[in-house]
């Protein structure tokens, strides 16, 4: 009850408003992470209490778009200035792969070196490698194979024309094989069968048990029990069968060096030659694209698909588009897939960045030492403060000269990529 009343009252960021159980308990937060509903609920508080407010105890969210630039100036993911004690290191048998497994005080966090989880320099070294791959000239080298995809995904739904379809488990399948080829040279191959590849059914899985990472980080018990159920069987082998995946395809590409292959690996070989990725970072960091290229996309075709056809107008003056210019002129579509992610972004929570012992500036407020701060891309792209008629699906509002009413929305708000040197590497 002590520690309630110090958090309400006497907590830094006491002075940013939001509800008085958020204010004392981090439960209330991690309860509705687990149960779907994190983004929902910090768009209601947003709704309630306005654009700057208080989340959990040690939490600030915003939905400004002058915050962008000030939480981005802080590198430091959540808890990312707390240091790392090594509590075990084990080997996977019969591979040479080893991974960490990391504590955080009362947190548990299977993790593998990549250029999202890594600290400034390691993150600036492994990004300048991989940004290789992301050269205008190298995915234009990919366009022959993204195209051959897309091919075998229209046959396939065209051979199931008179069945009902589950078009998200298409595009999953789809964007993965895509990420896997980008990345590693070869597909997943699960296009032809329709079913996601198990490498996909594992990293779902990973998904769900995020959550009790979350509740692990504030309540000791949880954390035990985590540490028991990492320990069963199914769970173990879920995890081996996840890491060994990657590794056998990171391995099975460095041993092939195919000068008419232009996917990421092989930028990755090329230019590593100073200030090397090991082993650990090429896995860690392939896993990284792969995963979040597949699943952000894989949202973003659904998403922007649904809207399209909720909205044949939209539909047909896009078609009309393509076929009058035989698709060099992507105005329309571009304008449609900016505003199905406003509407339902890829990737709708905070990034949530730890302010470090001095504290900083956000658009005007100064956040306490230690305090996590972010963006809800959710409540900044919903936010009538930002965009007129927030809930409609407009895309004429990202036309270059767009009607009048869309005249003062504020567009810098809109950031589904993030902002600064963090931001997503497949922006382009």
């Amino acid at each position: 009850m002590f520690l309630a009343v110090y958090n309400i009252a006497f907590h830094p960021p006491s002075k940013f408003p939001g509800p008085l159980t958020r204010a004392a308990f981090a439960w209330p937060g991690l309860l509705g992470t687990c149960k779907g509903q994190y983004v929902s609920d910090v768009w209601d508080i947003h709704q309630k209490y306005g654009p700057v407010v208080r989340i959990a105890p040690d939490a600030v969210s915003f939905s400004t778009s002058g915050a962008w630039k000030g939480v981005n100036s802080c590198f430091l993911r959540m808890g990312k200035n707390k240091s790392r004690k090594t509590i075990s290191v084990f080997q996977i048998k019969s591979t040479q792969f080893i991974f960490l497994v990391y504590s955080f005080p009362r947190l548990i966090r299977i993790t593998l070196a990549n250029f999202v989880a890594s600290n400034d320099v390691d993150h600036a070294r492994i990004r300048r490698i991989v940004s290789y791959g992301f050269s205008a000239s190298a995915l234009r080298a990919q366009d022959g194979m993204i195209t051959s995809h897309i091919q075998t995904l229209m046959r396939e739904l065209s051979a199931r024309i008179s069945t009902k379809t589950d078009i998200k488990k298409w595009f999953d399948i789809l964007t993965f094989d895509i990420m896997s080829h980008l990345t590693f040279g070869e597909s997943f191959s699960a296009l032809p069968t329709g079913e996601l590849d198990p490498f996909t059914v594992d990293l779902f899985g990973k998904f769900k048990m995020y959550n009790l990472i979350y509740l692990s980080r504030e309540y000791g018990w949880i954390n035990s029990l985590f540490k028991l159920m990492m320990k069963l069987p199914s769970v173990a082998e879920q995890q081996r069968r996840y890491f060994e995946g990657t590794r056998l395809k990171v391995e099975k590409r460095m041993q092939t060096d195919n000068p008419d292959e232009h996917d990421f690996m092989r930028y990755i070989l090329h230019n590593n030659h100073e200030n090397a990725m090991d082993l650990t970072e090429i896995i860690g960091t392939t896993t990284v694209l792969v995963n979040g290229g597949g699943q952000e996309m894989a949202v973003c075709l659904s998403t922007t698909l649904y809207f399209m056809l909720k909205n044949p107008g939209w539909l047909k003056r896009s078609q009309n588009e393509l076929s009058a210019d035989n698709g060099s002129s992507t105005t329309c579509i571009e304008a449609a897939i900016n505003e199905a992610m406003r509407l339902h972004p890829p990737a709708a929570g905070n990034f949530q960045r730890r302010t470090g012992d001095s504290g900083i500036f956000v658009d005007g407020h100064f956040v306490p030492p230690n305090t996590s701060v972010g963006v809800n891309q959710y409540a900044a792209f919903h936010s009538p403060a930002n965009f007129h008629d927030p809930e409609r699906f407009a895309p004429e509002r990202w036309l270059a000269s767009p009607p009048n009413e869309f005249f003062n929305d504020n567009t810098a708000a809109f950031q589904p990529f993030s902002m600064g040197p963090r931001n997503c590497i497949g922006k382009k």
